[in-house]
């Protein structure tokens, strides 16, 4: 996403060397009460990236099956994660005036400009969509340690190769009840 970002402010394809970078921009996984307090206090905008949380609770279950410091031996039935996106729920009821803007992981090159008020030829939009291949940017994953590895496959939907019907109704009940009067409840619902 940091990439994506910076290619959008400076409207180009090409990667811009951190020395040129005018802006600080802040990507991370972190519940919104671990960010430091002068982004709230500045007005920071932010960009909340949004996986599918079937996809989050399947990458994760593998993340913990075969990483050798979680030591997580359990099964997949009822790996359901959704902490990560329950802090931001909270942390929003509580400040919904903060600037942020919840990018769906599977839209992640799309909607970004117009947040960051960037206005973008139609054709440098469609060369970073291009420019930017997420695969080829987890190969590069400074993670590669085998008992530490933050990627996966990234793919979109692989949910669907794992969950039984049960399981993805017992999903959609679970995310109605606990994303209720949310701005998360029609992202993946």
């Amino acid at each position: 996403m940091w990439e994506i970002i910076n290619k959008i402010m400076y409207g180009t394809v090409e990667t811009v060397a951190e020395s040129k970078l005018k802006n600080v921009i802040l990507t991370t996984h972190l519940p919104p009460a671990m960010l430091p307090v002068e982004m709230f206090q500045k007005n920071c905008k932010i960009l909340f990236l949004v996986r599918d949380s079937r996809d989050v609770s399947v990458s994760l279950f593998h993340r913990f099956k075969g990483c050798k410091i979680e030591n997580y031996n359990g099964p997949w039935d009822n790996f359901l994660m959704f902490e990560y996106i329950e802090h931001w729920k909270l942390f929003l009821q509580q400040k919904p005036d903060i600037p942020l803007l919840v990018v769906h992981y599977e839209d992640l090159k799309k909607r970004v400009s117009d947040f960051l008020k960037i206005l973008l030829e139609a054709s440098t939009v469609q060369a970073i969509d291009a420019n930017v291949d997420f695969h080829e940017e987890m190969k590069k994953n400074i993670f590669k340690d085998e008992q530490f590895s933050i990627f996966r496959k990234g793919i979109v939907g692989d949910w669907e190769n794992h969950f039984t019907d049960a399981q993805s109704e017992a999903f959609n009940v679970r995310f109605q009840e606990r994303m209720n009067k949310s701005r998360f409840l029609s992202i993946y619902a």
